[in-house]
């Protein structure tokens, strides 16, 4: 698999400054799923938009925010948004409770315009820097990869504000999968990735998955079903340190494992 490092920057002009956009570049959307992240929504929406914006990408991305009926008022918050960046920025998808994250990515792309042709799936609670989008976007370019996908094991990637059992379970979770699966790319759980429009909706229509085992299902059927060419950018992941709750449980755990069993069955 290709893999580039988290330090690609947009070019610029001769005279210093960044160079327009044109309407030839790809047009990008963001579904964001969000459960509680009242507080961390508005903080992750800015850095969006200022990461568009340091590569002349700020008229190009269209954000599409799902919320899963939140009980501390996530969307309240988020229609303030939509009025503070514009309709034309921001699309609100609510759903009427927490029906799983993938039903949730569906759900987004159904509402994203369909101009966006790159896809940005990842995390609310600003485990995820929104500021490494250039390097997912000049990655894509430079590779021409169906999907580039964050990882904490390569490179400049890593993890911080985890205690040693997430630690080991993260790594546990992902070497037993590289040792069954072989899928090809050295974090299967990850969720900061860049879809081809079209690899995504494949991917959706193929994956059972619903809740956070929805990462691992589509990167291996990605590898090993349908043969895209995935890319690879260091990302550093930090744990909830702001406002909220980590979700994953045991429960996650378990269907972690079922699922693997299934896919090792997997042509």
């Amino acid at each position: 698999m290709e893999r580039a490092r988290n330090t690609s920057k947009g070019k610029r002009t001769a005279s210093g400054s960044m160079p327009a956009a044109s309407s030839l570049d790809p047009a990008y959307a963001v579904i964001l799923p969000t459960y509680n992240e009242r507080e961390n929504l508005p903080f992750v929406v800015e850095l969006i938009h200022q990461a568009f914006s340091s590569v002349s990408l700020a008229d190009r991305y269209h954000l599409v925010i799902v919320d899963d009926n939140s009980p501390d008022g996530t969307l309240q918050v988020a229609r303030a948004l939509q009025k503070l960046y514009g309709e034309e920025r921001l699309t609100l998808a609510p759903r009427s409770g927490k029906l799983g994250l993938g039903t949730a990515y569906r759900h987004g792309l159904q509402r994203a315009p369909t101009a966006c042709s790159r896809i940005f799936l990842f995390d609310a609670d600003l485990s995820h820097n929104p500021l490494a989008i250039p390097a997912f976007i000049a990655c894509m370019d430079k590779t021409q990869a169906d999907i580039v996908t964050g990882t904490r094991y390569l490179g400049t990637g890593g993890v911080c504000g985890w205690g040693w059992k997430r630690k080991i379970t993260s790594s546990a979770a992902n070497l037993l999968t590289q040792w069954l699966l072989d899928p090809g790319v050295s974090d299967v759980t990850g969720s900061f990735r860049l879809y081809r429009r079209e690899a995504l909706e494949q991917l959706l229509e193929a994956v059972h998955s619903r809740g956070y085992v929805f990462q691992m299902e589509a990167m291996v059927r990605a590898t090993r079903q349908f043969q895209y060419h995935v890319a690879e950018v260091p990302i550093v992941f930090v744990d909830r340190m702001w406002y909220g709750q980590s979700k994953l449980g045991y429960r996650e755990i378990v269907e972690y494992l079922l699922t693997l069993w299934q896919l090792v069955w997997l042509a």
